[in-house]
């Protein structure tokens, strides 16, 4: 059953209110909320500064605490739209699985910090390796689709 425009606004505004909102408990600042174009094309965004990225130099501790407060407002989100879930039979976009990604994205970083692994050394080490997939990707979009 497809939304209408209506529903699919207020579910929007209710998803990205659940992440500015518990963003601004957690006291992390967020930069802008918006809903472009509700539609079929629809898409929303509430941008967050990163409690992980300005951690990302301290002990131990502070940085599996900015992982674990990043994974909840991840989380906010879904949880937000789930509470004012539109009646049965209607179906959450796959799209906004987003914020369980990300949440569980954190939650294997925080792993990795609790086991004493350095996340600047994994990044320096990741870096190089990133850099050779998104050369391969692009040779074979490169060798695959016309230029126009």
């Amino acid at each position: 059953m497809k939304l209408t425009r209506k529903q699919l606004t207020k579910m929007m505004a209710y998803h990205e209110a659940g992440h500015a909102v518990i963003a601004r408990v957690l006291k992390i600042n967020i930069n802008y909320v918006t809903i472009l174009s509700p539609d079929d094309t629809a898409d929303a965004v509430a941008l967050t500064h990163s409690a992980t990225y300005h951690a990302r130099d301290a002990d131990k501790e502070p940085q599996l605490h900015a992982l674990m407060m990043d994974a909840v407002v991840s989380l906010a989100g879904p949880h937000a739209e789930a509470r004012h879930r539109l009646p049965k039979g209607r179906r959450i976009p796959d799209e906004w699985d987003d914020g369980r990604q990300h949440a569980m994205s954190f939650a294997r970083e925080a792993a990795l910090v609790k086991r004493g692994v350095n996340l600047r050394e994994i990044d320096l080490k990741a870096t190089p390796l990133y850099k050779r997939v998104s050369l391969t990707a692009g040779t074979h979009i490169g060798g695959s689709l016309p230029v126009r």
